[in-house]
């Protein structure tokens, strides 16, 4: 069975989710129970599971955001990973944590997580405390300025819309458990969503069926969680956009 990492399972909850907003999928996975709740409830296990802050309502993707993350990505975090190697290697370690440079869709997940924790940084809030606060001054000084931090974040906001920030501190466990109740949601409505589908389209929509050099990856099977589906009256949803 493959191993999947914590990234690729919010990257893949993230873009089953995404996919839900097609209507031809809802209309198909309704009388399964899919519903109002079921959607709210699956974005809520992803924001609780990552540092990015994630909403209950994802529009569809604008032509040139990915773009524009990816471009501060590629500045960025190799800029700032250097600075901080030298100078303050706890809060790089802090920022840096289970964190790559990525592509497409995983740049919400990586770039939001990055100024999530960039901000906490700069509260002072984090686990490095003031050295956090210095670090930001610092890497302000190399040109990661508030002024490019407001425009990275109003990027963001027009993929998913902030919410509060999440704690400053979360335990192993308590995010091991995040992990694990959004990935059961996965499971059990991407299982539901693959018999109830059979448009090859549909399912890219979704995130399966990748290109032909991820056949492995495609054919990869797991544990499905074999909890009851969540009570959900079978109610029409909005129209996706």
């Amino acid at each position: 069975m493959a191993k999947v990492t914590r990234r690729q399972k919010a990257v893949r909850t993230l873009e089953f989710l995404m996919g839900l907003r097609n209507p031809r999928i809802q209309s198909a996975l309704v009388p399964f129970g899919l519903s109002t709740e079921v959607l709210t409830e699956g974005h809520q296990l992803l924001r609780q599971a990552t540092d990015a802050q994630l909403d209950a309502e994802l529009p569809v993707q604008q032509p040139g955001l990915t773009e524009r993350l990816d471009v501060f990505e590629n500045t960025w975090f190799p800029i700032a990973k250097l600075v901080l190697e030298r100078h303050f290697p706890k809060a790089g370690q802090y920022l840096f944590r289970e964190l790559l440079q990525t592509s497409g869709t995983d740049l919400v997940v990586s770039v939001g997580t990055f100024v999530d924790r960039y901000r906490r940084l700069e509260s002072g809030k984090s686990p490095v405390g003031a050295a956090g606060e210095q670090a930001v001054r610092l890497l302000a000084k190399r040109g990661l300025t508030q002024e490019v931090l407001a425009d990275v974040e109003a990027t963001l906001a027009e993929v998913v819309q902030p919410r509060e920030p999440l704690g400053a501190t979360t335990s192993a466990a308590a995010r091991e458990r995040s992990e694990q109740a959004m990935w059961s949601w996965y499971l059990e409505w991407s299982g539901i969503a693959r018999v109830a589908i059979t448009d090859r389209n549909l399912l890219r929509v979704l995130g399966f069926l990748k290109s032909k050099g991820a056949k492995a990856e495609q054919e990869a099977s797991y544990e499905y969680d074999e909890e009851s589906e969540p009570e959900a009256t079978a109610e029409p949803l909005a129209e996706a956009v």
